[in-house]
């Protein structure tokens, strides 16, 4: 015999409230999870929160400066000691890139110790000058284009400017000459020459403003008394280095060649 309607409909009216009773229970248990799961989120950012905001980045900074500048007179170098160098250079310019903003009082202080930068970049030991020249060029390239850095941030030091500060104040300003044996100026030229490409290329500069750069190059090759002889392998880096220079400035303006032509350089 066929079922009554009224029964069909009762029995799938106990069925659709049986269905839905049990997504209502499936969306509370997922509801229930997600909660969980922001909650343990935030109180595992917690104690990370706190310890940024304990920190004082700045004197971190100049912690790790210092570290970089005995580490570069250090005679006896361990693994040990490189790996701290390396870690401690790589932690500096994280800072940098996560808190740009104390990029202007760092500049003062540069300003006035520039050792702090000159010591590790002109270190005898090649982990570290190389690591802190390819760090710097790094910072430059890319600095103004961490979220952290700010639009007030931007106007008041826009990114060609940070790379101006290491290039003219720093480089430039403090340019290693023929007759230091304590100093190895390789890095300190790589760096310099890394710094005037991205200087010209990605913010559009002119390499002519490079004028005073280039008499000076042209004075000092013409007085420099190189180091080399024949069937020595010594290597004169600052002349390498201030060819090198000189290159770049010939390669970019065509009256930096005129000019080189009239005093014989070419």
């Amino acid at each position: 015999a066929n079922e009554p309607v009224t029964s069909v409909l009762a029995k799938d009216d106990n069925k659709n409230k049986e269905e839905n009773s049990n997504a209502d229970t499936n969306a509370n248990n997922a509801n229930n999870t997600n909660n969980a799961n922001a909650n343990e989120t935030t109180t595992d950012s917690k104690p990370s929160r706190t310890v940024r905001q304990s920190l004082n980045f700045e004197e971190l900074l100049l912690q790790l400066l210092h570290i970089l500048k005995l580490a570069s007179v250090d005679s006896h170098p361990t693994q040990e000691r490189d790996w701290v160098v390396r870690y401690a250079v790589r932690l500096w310019i994280s800072i940098l890139l996560l808190r740009p903003s104390l990029l202007p009082e760092l500049f003062k202080r540069l300003q006035k110790d520039p050792s702090f930068i000159l010591g590790a970049l002109h270190s005898k030991d090649r982990e570290i000058g190389s690591e802190f020249a390819k760090s710097l060029r790094k910072l430059c390239r890319i600095v103004d284009e961490s979220p952290m850095y700010t639009p007030e941030l931007k106007k008041t030091l826009p990114g060609v400017k940070v790379t101006r500060f290491f290039l003219h104040d720093i480089l430039l300003k403090y340019l290693p000459k023929e007759g230091k044996d304590d100093i190895d100026p390789e890095q300190h030229f790589y760096l310099l020459i890394s710094l005037m490409q991205e200087y010209t290329e990605k913010y559009q500069s002119l390499v002519s403003e490079f004028g005073d750069l280039f008499t000076y190059l042209v004075e000092q090759l013409k007085l420099h008394k190189s180091i080399e002889t024949y069937g020595d392998f010594a290597n004169d880096k600052v002349l390498t280095g201030l060819m090198s220079l000189l290159s770049v400035l010939l390669a970019g303006d065509k009256s930096f060649r005129r000019l080189a032509g009239e005093n014989g350089l070419i």
